[in-house]
């Protein structure tokens, strides 16, 4: 299919710099400009690929001129053909492709394993640190959670999209890849959660994270944060005191299962008091259980 565009439609497309950013773009606002298709046969096509693929060998395999799902795969195919030019510029478009506002060729670069040929000390090419741009666009996506943000135009389909995406960006580079600035904005995100919407941290983290993945001290921050368990201290203010004593008795993965069933309970959706009977009954049986 060939698109056809009005003259008044090319201005918007100056400040693409890939054809990645235009094919999202058109998604986003098929349906406010004018945009004619036009069929065309299969051996058209099929040149019209040709012609395509010729343009990008003959830039250098720049992947700005091709769809991320047609180059990335092209260029790794020719890096274990050993392809000189390939190896050459291998890491240097991955490395591009983090330096942009969208969020969808990071992600299909991390799904679909691009990254594992980066050495450790490359990495630093596509962490959010080095990448500003990409580091705004997520925290964007991570407001669609906070219900007082106020949105554009767009959908409720596209942000909770863009919402999904950056999660998983964020996840992979945290926990597979070890970027601080990634945990950081996660750790962030997951603070304003338990502030103005408690009830889905628990979800959250065992649909998103596992939580074998957090360290006890990543789970004490949360439960420390909850409103639920500060409001709990005006029922019986001894859990503090009891929570850190059984806090300091154990360690390791008991510790962790301690915390994660904590959080857990902070977030039922119940009465006060019997969140308040549930609590006390964990911390006591953690806190009288035979030492391990």
């Amino acid at each position: 299919m060939v698109l056809s565009f009005s003259v008044d439609e090319l201005y918007k497309f100056q400040d693409f710099s890939t054809i990645d950013e235009q094919i999202e773009y058109l998604q986003m606002v098929e349906n406010e400009i004018d945009v004619q298709s036009f069929d065309i046969t299969p051996l058209d096509e099929f040149f019209v690929h040709c012609s395509n693929i010729q343009a990008w060998v003959e830039l250098d395999y720049d992947t700005a001129i091709l769809d991320h799902r047609l180059s990335f795969p092209l260029l790794r195919a020719l890096v274990r053909k050993k392809d000189k030019k390939a190896i050459k510029v291998y890491r240097e478009e991955i490395a591009k492709s983090f330096q942009t506002t969208f969020l969808t060729v990071p992600l299909f670069l991390i799904v679909e394993n691009f990254l594992d040929n980066l050495k450790s000390e490359e990495f630093h090419w596509v962490s959010l640190r080095r990448n500003p741009k990409l580091r705004k666009s997520i925290k964007k996506a991570l407001k669609t959670m906070d219900m007082k943000t106020k949105f554009d135009k767009e959908t409720k389909f596209d942000r909770e999209t863009k919402f999904d995406m950056a999660i998983e960006i964020l996840r992979f580079l945290s926990f597979s890849y070890g970027d601080k600035y990634a945990m950081r904005i996660l750790k962030s995100f997951l603070n304003r959660m338990m502030i103005y919407n408690p009830g889905k941290v628990v979800d959250f983290l065992d649909f998103t994270f596992p939580m074998t993945e957090l360290s006890s001290s990543d789970l004490h921050y949360f439960i420390m944060r909850s409103p639920v368990f500060l409001d709990l201290l005006t029922i019986d203010s001894n859990i503090i005191g009891l929570y850190k004593e059984t806090s300091e008795r154990l360690k390791g993965e008991r510790l962790n299962l301690m915390l994660n069933e904590i959080l857990f309970i902070i977030n039922y959706n119940e009465p006060k008091r019997n969140i308040h009977k549930y609590l006390i009954d964990c911390l006591s049986n953690y806190y009288y259980s035979p030492r391990t």
